[in-house]
Parts: structure tokens; sequence; C-alpha cells
């Protein structure tokens, strides 16, 4: 008896520190994320997921949790690849093809942030200790998307967008700005 109620209190005991633990991962979420909120809600990115697909500049799609998840890149906005009859913009391959270098058939971390109009989920997504978004703006693959960005991240990502501008990277290189809709 003594030891099938050792049983029960030990996997009553797992059973909180792993609930506990997933709380922390949340709550720890929530501080980083911006605005403090994770709107990806019923998924657990505590561990990240997997990049199966690569659609463009700015967008990945992951399994997480048995499900399919779109995460558009936080921070940052790549130059667009050609639809509905228009020319894709300079950059928009190479921006793609580094995208993909770095994430597809990889396990990448996502910290989301919120869901955008398009329901794809807006987050972080980091490949070990390297932030994505910042990779791409330091290579001149993409600029600062300011709108909504906050502390630390504007920051490190204005520096690493004034140091390929400085060394005329990707974008950088050419004579006239690309994504002028974005300030």
């Amino acid at each position: 008896m003594d030891a099938i109620l050792g049983g029960i209190f030990l996997f009553l005991f797992i059973w909180f520190c792993k609930s506990f633990n997933r709380a922390l991962i949340t709550a720890d979420q929530n501080i980083r994320a911006k605005k403090g909120k994770i709107t990806a809600e019923g998924f657990n990115w505590g561990s990240g997921g997997y990049c199966i697909q690569v659609y463009d500049g700015n967008t990945i799609k992951c399994r997480v949790d048995g499900r399919n998840v779109v995460v558009r890149l936080f921070g940052m906005s790549a130059p667009e690849e050609g639809q509905y009859g228009r020319p894709s913009q300079p950059f928009a391959r190479e921006a793609t093809a580094f995208l993909a270098k770095k994430t597809h058939n990889a396990w990448v971390g996502v910290v989301p942030t919120e869901t955008d109009k398009f329901s794809r989920t807006i987050g972080r997504v980091l490949l070990g200790e390297e932030d994505i978004a910042r990779a791409m703006i330091r290579a001149g693959l993409a600029k600062v998307y300011r709108e909504n960005l906050n502390e630390p991240f504007l920051t490190e990502y204005t520096r690493a967008e004034e140091e390929a501008k400085r060394q005329r990277l990707g974008m950088w290189s050419l004579a006239l700005p690309l994504l002028k809709n974005n300030p």
C-alpha cells in the first residue's frame, strides 16, 4: 500500500513540476515578448519547432506540437518576391535563400509576440543563440521594421542595419533604397 501511495505521490509531484515549468517558460516569454503577450495560444513554444518550409524572406512554416504554424519574423522586412503580376524586388531571392539556408529542416526557437491580420504568428526566430532577423539585417537582406519594435531589439537591429549600410551589403549596395513603405 505504501508503494502505491508513494508512486501516486511521485506521479503527482512530477506532473506538478512539469506544469510549473511550463508556466515559468510562458511567463519568461511574456516578459520577453513585445507588449508582454503571447497570442499564439495552444502551442508549447518552450522548445521551438521544426522548420518545414520557407515561403519568402519574411515567413517560415514550423511544425509545433504536431501542428503547422506559419511564422513571420519579428522586427524586420525583407524584399518581396514577385506576386500578383509584380516583379520581385532586388535581393528578394537572396533573402529567401539566406533564410532557407539558416532555418529549413532545422529546429528553431520561436518567441511569439503577436498574431497578424493574416493569422500568422509574429515572432523572434532563433537558431541556437542566433537571432535570424538580426542576421538577415546584418547581411543587408532585410530592413528594420520599426513599427511596434521595442528595446532592446530596436537598438540591436538598428545597429545591424547601420553596419550593413556602412559596408554596402545586400540591398544597401544599390543606389535606390528598397522597401519605401517601411519607415
